[in-house]
């Protein structure tokens, strides 16, 4: 038996698994559901905040209060930390084919760059504000990682130069981005109301704008694959935009997905199929305790199984070539595994 004490002053018995679904869920799971699967914590370096994934190198790398935790994608076990000399680093991104890592930060002004090889740092970029996310996205002009500080900005950089090029002004800060298929358009989701603004790559310009009254403030956006529809989660549920109208055509009450109080909606992903879609309850920060995160029918809207994770979950990456789910946990310093559908 393993005992772990976390920063809280919770003790943890073992780190084996975490299994099975809620016990007092308001939304029944269908008795015929296939089984929840086992969740398997893998303790990393201090507060793990986000994660991406190199299937060039088989690993994933985790950014964490200070630094990058590497677990390996075939034995998710840690195979290296070190520090980036940062601090409250809020998320990371791996460019150029997973040559380097774009690490942001809370505390900083810049982004950090890392090369994912040697491990070291090689880079610290400019960017005039903290930063509260990042993503990457494969543009006419290249690929460009957009970077959402809380000065109310996205900043535009290229990876190939490692230099910013554009900064696109928003009415309000964002918290989350997210990519459309295709590169044409970067989301950006409000920290503040239930907006969205599509960022479009070509010109770095504001070409629409998108509000979702019934989700609140935006925590998570996906797009169904192959379809013209959004998943846009809050903290008061799960909207599903039509990307034609700017509609919402379906509204899930956070009630549908958890039960119990107090429940944060985070991140939202799909399957490769699109047939499946995962909201993570991150809970709150002030009421830190175990994360879950619910399988959605993408159909039915229908919860299929619910899990439990580590303390707050911050995000989600999904590894589909290895049909591999991860959550960042930043309150129990682990990033959670567990198996996932096509």
């Amino acid at each position: 038996m393993h005992l772990r004490v976390l920063r809280s002053g919770v003790v943890v018995v073992g780190l084996a698994l975490v299994v099975g679904t809620t016990s007092s869920a308001s939304a029944a799971v269908p008795s015929s559901a296939p089984p929840a699967p086992v969740v398997r914590p893998v303790a990393v370096a201090l507060a793990p905040v986000g994660l991406d994934v190199s299937q060039r190198l088989g690993q994933a790398f985790v950014a964490t209060d200070s630094g990058v935790s590497v677990l390996s994608l075939s034995t998710h076990a840690v195979v290296a930390q070190f520090s980036t000399g940062g601090s409250r680093q809020s998320g990371i991104a791996l460019v150029r084919g997973g040559r380097q890592a774009y690490l942001t930060s809370r505390a900083d002004t810049v982004v950090t760059v890392v090369d994912t090889t040697s491990r070291t740092v090689v880079k610290r970029i400019p960017v005039g504000g903290e930063s509260t996310g990042i993503v990457v996205a494969t543009t006419p002009r290249g690929q460009r990682a957009y970077v959402a500080l809380s000065t109310n900005e996205v900043v535009v950089i290229a990876t190939s130069t490692g230099t910013v090029v554009q900064r696109v002004r928003l009415p309000r800060a964002a918290k989350t981005l997210t990519v459309r298929p295709g590169g044409r358009t970067v989301w950006a989701g409000s920290y503040f109301s239930g907006r969205m603004w599509a960022i479009g790559t070509r010109m770095g310009r504001i070409e629409r704008t998108v509000r979702v009254p019934k989700t609140g403030p935006v925590s998570g956006i996906a797009f169904v694959p192959g379809a013209r529809r959004a998943w846009v989660a809050g903290v008061r549920g799960v909207s599903v935009v039509d990307l034609r109208t700017g509609r919402t055509v379906r509204f899930l009450p956070t009630s549908k997905i958890f039960s119990g109080f107090p429940i944060s909606l985070g991140a939202v992903a799909f399957t490769r199929s699109g047939r499946h879609a995962f909201v993570v309850d991150s809970t709150l920060e002030w009421a830190s305790g175990p994360g879950r995160v619910a399988m959605l029918d993408a159909r039915t809207l229908r919860v299929v199984w619910r899990v439990r994770t580590g303390f707050r979950p911050t995000s989600l990456t999904l590894d589909r070539e290895r049909r591999t789910a991860y959550t960042t946990d930043v309150d129990s310093d682990t990033v959670s595994w567990f198996r996932v559908p096509r």
